[in-house]
């Protein structure tokens, strides 16, 4: 490949690595050749000589929701382009699920997990303070800001709020923030109420009411909440679930009940994607975020970590993501690429 390319054994080794001191024109002759000769790297070599290996753990919530398959395949490309393999171990939607994945990756010796939990606050600190005993870099992924480690959250603050807003304005008086129990177990639980207070402030109403429903995701629970709503307040009612598996649970728990959407229920929350499905979605309130840039930042962390030592300190990033119609959406797709973070 040397020859080939004309350079170093020494420059070649950079190149394929991908240290940034080799130019880009020197990187695009040494790939040139390793096409020409078909090489592939020997990852097992390449980790005995380096001490650092190049395969990286993912942990993701045990469910078929296409939002989580998406995430699957952006990491995995993500990663391949960094020059890092991937194991993905799918870890329960009940507890001790996340601890189980992440200890199963970390017995292939993996050089770092990137885990999207799915976990309560406690089981996430074990794991954290598992990971730094076990000197292994860890960052997580997870929908509220949580204490200790490197980890990505979403601004729920925010997300919560605007959806709020979102359905108040619409002149509904009648909301349900539906949690799934993992999450109930967190600071989220208190959140939404206080940003519920501050949209009905902002909004200036006096008539509104807000029910806030746990449901274990996967089940019927998300059926029998919206039977026992319906009973409850017998008129047109929203209900907010940012989380992209409670609000699935919600879409197919409607279909089987006589609740039409929007007309009898409105729907808050989720990506975009999840509501085309039904009458009237282009005025749904929906969440505008992109699972690729989620992927980058993690993975950003996790090499820093990977590369420079592993030393324990929280680094955390928070995504705001913009709240927009459906509609909105639509119209800017067409017309070029979208904003991703407000």
């Amino acid at each position: 490949m040397a020859r080939l390319a004309g350079v170093s054994e020494a420059t070649v080794s950079r190149a394929l690595a991908g240290k940034l001191c080799v130019r880009a024109e020197t990187r695009a002759r040494v790939i040139t050749a390793a096409k020409k000769l078909r090489y592939v790297p020997n990852v097992a070599a390449r980790t005995l000589a380096s001490g650092v290996g190049r395969t990286i753990g993912v942990v993701f919530p045990d469910s078929r929701d296409a939002v989580f398959l998406e995430g699957i395949h952006t990491i995995i490309s993500r990663a391949a382009s960094d020059g890092y393999e991937t194991i993905v171990r799918f870890a329960p939607l009940q507890p001790g699920g996340d601890t189980v994945a992440v200890r199963a990756l970390a017995a292939f010796q993996v050089a770092g997990i990137l885990a999207m939990f799915s976990a309560g606050d406690d089981e996430r600190r074990r794991i954290v303070r598992w990971a730094r005993d076990q000197s292994m870099p860890l960052v997580g992924i997870a929908g509220i800001p949580f204490a200790i480690g490197d980890h990505i959250a979403v601004d729920y603050e925010h997300v919560y709020r605007r959806l709020f807003e979102g359905v108040l304005g619409d002149g509904l008086r009648r909301v349900a923030a539906v949690l799934s129990q993992t999450y109930a177990k967190t600071a989220l639980s208190e959140l939404v109420r206080q940003q519920w207070d501050a949209a009905v402030r902002s909004m200036s109403v006096s008539d509104a009411e807000l029910a806030v429903l746990e449901i274990q995701v996967g089940t019927d629970d998300a059926q029998n909440a919206l039977q026992s709503l319906q009973a409850r307040w017998r008129t047109p009612f929203a209900i907010v679930a940012p989380a992209s598996l409670v609000i699935g649970d919600l879409i197919r728990g409607a279909s089987k009940t006589n609740l039409r959407i929007p007309n009898d229920l409105v729907l808050a929350g989720g990506l975009h994607w999840m509501h085309a499905g039904y009458s009237g979605s282009r005025n749904a309130w929906c969440i505008d975020w992109s699972i690729d840039l989620i992927a980058r930042i993690a993975l950003q962390h996790l090499r820093r970590l990977i590369s420079d030592g592993y030393v324990g300190e929280q680094v955390s990033t928070v995504v705001k993501p913009r709240i927009v119609r459906l509609g909105e959406l639509e119209t800017e797709a067409s017309e070029g690429p979208v904003t991703v973070l407000a």
